[in-house]
């Protein structure tokens, strides 16, 4: 059964790093209505049988504005990430959605820990934008890492949250040590190894490629937790 697709006009283009966009989108028809963390379907008029269909996080809650962020990193020969990459302010979108669960839960737990990896911090700094802003007292901890300071995108802003709210801490981490940065240096394993030791009311939310999700995932379940408890939404 076809989805049914929408369109929406791209109102802003802002480069995160070399290899990362953000769009600003207008719907042309109905408002889209989504929970934080989940994504949107787009529908790409390129590849061997268009549409070519992928998959992008929406990048802040929903807005009384109607408007709706994308963020999204270049594939290298990648089709898809090719083409949303040659599109400008005032180009459409087809896309079809809301799609996904990696929400927040129903009932807060005692503390949340959020685990990202390179553009896995968009769905993650969407349910942040959605905690920090609500009533929710506990402690929340952020590992993000990636391979270099510049593809931490949203660094910055995620640095200032932390003198705003006394209740977030941010850990971020990159692979190998570079001039300049005086961050730890290391995988978000490591720094979790560090920093969590035993299980105590946390919600792990973890967000990224197959490849550091399940050595996470792991890592939580040797602490007492159960799978389902661990809460992941896997990139590639």
């Amino acid at each position: 059964m076809a989805q049914p697709t929408q369109k929406a006009v791209i109102e802003g283009v802002r480069i995160l790093a070399p290899a990362v966009k953000e769009f600003t989108l207008r719907p042309l028809g109905q408002l889209l209505h989504f929970k934080a963390g989940q994504w949107i379907s787009a529908h790409l008029p390129v590849g061997d049988s268009p549409p070519l269909i992928h998959a992008y996080s929406l990048a802040e809650p929903e807005h009384p504005s109607g408007l709706f962020k994308l963020c999204f990193d270049r594939v290298p020969d990648g089709v898809g990430s090719g083409y949303m990459f040659t599109l400008e302010a005032g180009d459409e979108l087809v896309y079809a959605g809301p799609y996904g669960n990696f929400v927040l839960p129903g009932e807060d737990p005692a503390s949340y820990i959020f685990v990202a990896r390179f553009t896995g911090i968009v769905p993650i700094r969407c349910l942040l934008l959605e905690l920090l802003g609500s009533s929710f007292a506990g402690d929340i901890l952020l590992v993000y890492g990636a391979g270099n300071s510049q593809d931490l995108i949203y660094h910055d802003e995620i640095t200032g949250w932390v003198e705003r709210h006394r209740n977030f801490s941010y850990v971020p981490t990159i692979f190998a040590a570079e001039d300049g940065w005086k961050g730890r240096v290391g995988t978000e394993l490591d720094a979790l190894r560090l920093l969590v030791t035993e299980r105590k009311g946390q919600l792990p939310m973890v967000c990224g490629g197959s490849d550091m999700v399940r050595p996470v995932r792991s890592f939580f379940q040797e602490l007492g937790f159960a799978r389902r408890e661990v809460r992941c939404e896997t990139y590639y």
